[in-house]
């Protein structure tokens, strides 16, 4: 009889099958399941443990949040807003410094608020264009009624300050350019009233009511007049339409030196040596300027600043928020500052009549650059 328990050994006359290499079947396989053992151990070791995953700890810090603001401004604004974008960044940590959430974590609040300076017309027709700003503020409001008209502000306009335009030459300008005027000084106003306790403006305290045509080309000097373009700048229309109403556009004599916005013409007037109409604001904090002329306020020549959030970006939180502090009180010191005449508080029914179309293309004969 066969055995048929294990380890009998094989019956007498047999012969184990053996594979191709001459090893048996059986211990073939054996090594073969073996090998396969053996790559599983080291993939596992080479693959190493799966990855961790640690619920969250509810005192974890919060990461501060950037509220990235990009605004479109007058150039005329220049110095003011991001003064007050300080002021505004302040005031919002020191009131999120009171509050907390469900953790005791006092909210984070890193705003990042750029400012691109140019003149309105400019930035309005970028903004038609797909430009990225989240708020724009313009020196006219015919650009923020034609952002409106093309649908691309969310919301109306609101009206933030008014200032206005006057006529200035270097105080170092020799001869008697100013027709037998005495000059002055005047004071802006210290601490009290928003201004800076040392910024005084010489003027001429009996300057005329209205601008003359032998007024103005005595003022000029034998020179051109330094205006911002009328076709692109709020500074340069308003100017264009006082100058046209008292029958002096064409400028007469020299003409006129045109510049991109009123910035530039003050530099001009600075640099250059030329009597040129500039924002009464770029007078603050400078010296070595006397104003010859104010220009009063009209129909056309009255400058408001409007401001808007603009419709056709995802707009960050921080951008309202900001527009508010605009148009706030506690801005309103920081406004005066600046030389700037805020509406806080007045609404925007006090908005002056648009001194220029957007598309007003008037004739520009007897004028030159520089």
């Amino acid at each position: 009889m066969l055995c048929k328990r294990p380890g009998c050994p094989p019956p007498t006359g047999t012969v184990p099958v053996r594979g191709p290499g001459g090893t048996s079947g059986y211990r073939r396989t054996r090594r073969f399941f073996r090998a396969i053992g053996l790559c599983l151990v080291l993939i596992g070791l080479i693959a190493g443990p799966g990855p961790r995953t640690s619920p969250a700890r509810a005192d974890t810090p919060k990461q501060p949040q950037n509220d990235k603001i990009l605004v479109f401004a007058a150039a005329s604004l220049t110095d003011a807003l991001p003064a007050l974008a300080a002021a505004w960044e302040a005031d919002t940590r020191e009131k999120a410094a009171g509050t907390a959430d469900n953790h005791g974590n006092p909210p984070v609040f890193a705003p990042d608020i750029r400012f691109s300076f140019a003149a309105s017309a400019t930035l309005a027709r970028q903004i038609a264009a797909g430009a990225p700003a989240h708020l724009y503020i313009s020196a006219n409001r015919a650009w923020t009624d034609f952002l409106s008209a093309g649908g691309h502000l969310d919301g109306a306009p609101r009206s933030l300050v008014r200032n206005r335009l006057v006529l200035v030459r270097p105080a170092a300008m020799g001869g008697a350019d100013t027709d037998g005027m005495s000059t002055g000084t005047m004071d802006r106003g210290g601490p009290e009233t928003g201004g800076p306790e040392a910024d005084r403006i010489e003027v001429g305290p009996e300057a005329p009511a209205a601008l003359t045509r032998a007024q103005l080309i005595a003022w000029m000097n034998g020179r051109p007049l330094a205006l911002a373009d009328p076709d692109t700048a709020p500074a340069g229309q308003y100017a264009r339409a006082y100058l046209t109403d008292r029958g002096l556009w064409p400028v007469p004599g020299r003409g006129a030196a045109l510049s991109a916005n009123a910035r530039q013409t003050l530099a001009l007037i600075e640099r250059g040596g030329l009597t040129g109409f500039i924002y009464e604001s770029d007078l603050s904090g400078r010296r070595g300027l006397i104003r010859l002329f104010s220009v009063p306020d009209g129909p056309r020549t009255g400058v408001l600043y409007q401001a808007a959030l603009t419709g056709h970006v995802e707009q960050p939180a921080g951008a309202r928020a900001f527009l508010n502090f605009l148009t706030g009180a506690k801005a309103a010191p920081i406004w005066r500052r600046h030389g700037f005449h805020p509406l806080a508080g007045k609404g925007d029914t006090d908005g002056a009549v648009p001194a220029a179309r957007p598309h007003d293309t008037a004739q520009r004969e007897g004028t030159q650059g520089n």
